[in-house]
């Protein structure tokens, strides 16, 4: 069976790019375009083995997510996706296992989420 990724970013051209890597390579990917619509996915369904999250969205920033996620699903590992360096620090003391720079290439999406899914989670690493 393959691992289930739930994809938080509201620049639907970089979603879609990541769900279609995903996919091709075997994935079951599900896409959000707001921190609240993924926190919706994830209270829904407990198959989600990964969360991919921008850091910046409207209506619930990344870390936001991250923080609210530590509390109701603990064992879901995350990955971060960001521009910038702004919040990757706080991302990776909340329990952030990889980051993914944008902009993202293939090759590189593939890596994180291995490494990510690997990881498993556990605060503070």
């Amino acid at each position: 069976m393959a691992y289930r990724i739930l994809i938080a970013d509201d620049n639907e051209l970089l979603r879609n790019s990541i769900a279609d890597i995903l996919e091709d390579a075997g994935y079951s990917v599900v896409e959000a375009s707001t921190g609240k619509q993924a926190l919706r996915h994830l209270n829904s369904s407990t198959d989600f083995a990964l969360l991919i999250t921008d850091l910046m969205m409207p209506d619930m920033e990344g870390l936001e997510l991250i923080q609210v996620l530590r509390k109701a699903h603990p064992e879901l590992s995350i990955v971060a996706i960001s521009g910038c360096f702004d919040g990757l620090h706080v991302a990776r003391l909340l329990g952030v296992k990889e980051i993914l720079a944008k902009p993202c290439k293939r090759a590189a999406v593939l890596k994180t989420v291995e490494s990510a899914l690997s990881k498993g989670f556990s605060v503070g690493h």
